[in-house]
């Protein structure tokens, strides 16, 4: 008998530990973000034994509960003007850029080939620009020249009723949009067709029930779905999406935060990321 409660105090006493170390962290994380996580989340449970439990929304309103209080231990944010905000109020800290997003334009009604009979030609565009040949600077100029061509042909067609961009006071997604469309000066033109999501998510839901014919969302989004006729933004058209995550300063599981921050800066992280569809930023914050 006593060897067997010496047994089962060894075992415990080894075991005790590692569910000591096991926590729960609260990830406030931008829509634009969430099905990445979900891919990230796994791996990172499997690594270190700690849960990810995700709040989703858009950057600012994510910003204004984290200014609030919100018992939240990483903030993933979309841009990287918030974080730094927090981090100068001294409500965040350890910032780190995470991804470097993109922007797509897309509709899910499959109209993008009936508008202009440019969708051959715009896939064959596509197609050069998800995989650019760096080594010829001239040519890759002339394909993204065409590609903004065809994104000027899609948002100038009558047809085209309502397109979805999100709150660009809220989502920096729609942010890179409403720069997008100045520069293409085409901000004064939508009129009555713009359509206004609170966050990339909500304009996501937009275009895929046909609230909108097309829609202004992170490339990571239509990655993550089976959809077809897309075309990215030329990046010249909008400043960087720079996305940054921080520690929360009141977080309640800073250990098992810091630890998922180490984990996103890694290597394994970065490749899931980069097949999401983001760019990998250099090092540093």
């Amino acid at each position: 008998m006593k060897r067997f409660l010496a047994t089962v105090c060894f075992l415990w006493l080894a075991v005790a530990p590692s569910l000591a170390r096991a926590a729960e962290i609260r990830v406030a994380v931008a829509a634009n973000f969430v099905d990445c996580l979900a891919e990230l989340a796994p791996l990172f449970a499997q690594r270190s034994g700690h849960r990810v439990t995700p709040i989703v929304g858009s950057t600012g309103r994510l910003f204004a509960q984290i200014r609030q209080g919100a018992p939240f231990d990483v903030f993933l944010a979309a841009d990287a003007r918030r974080p730094r905000m927090l981090v100068d109020a001294e409500l965040a800290l350890r910032p780190r850029v995470y991804a470097r997003g993109r922007l797509v334009f897309w509709s899910a009604d499959g109209g993008l080939g009936r508008w202009s009979g440019w969708q051959d030609q715009a896939r064959r565009d596509q197609a050069r620009v998800d995989q650019p040949q760096t080594d010829q600077p001239q040519t890759d100029q002339i394909r993204t020249d065409q590609l903004q061509t065809h994104l000027l042909q899609a948002l100038r067609n009558p047809n085209l009723r309502h397109v979805a961009i999100a709150n660009p006071d809220l989502a920096p997604y729609g942010r890179a949009a409403d720069q997008t469309l100045e520069s293409l000066g085409l901000d004064s033109r939508l009129g009555g067709r713009r359509v206004q999501g609170s966050s990339v998510g909500q304009v996501w839901q937009f275009a895929a029930t046909g609230h909108a014919m097309g829609a202004f969302v992170a490339y990571a989004q239509v990655r993550a779905e089976p959809v077809e006729r897309y075309l990215i933004v030329p990046d010249h058209l909008y400043q960087p999406i720079d996305q940054m995550a921080v520690l929360v300063a009141g977080s309640r599981e800073p250990e098992a935060a810091l630890s998922f921050l180490e984990f996103l800066a890694g290597d394994e992280a970065a490749a899931i990321i980069a097949d999401c569809g983001y760019r990998i930023p250099e090092s540093g914050p």
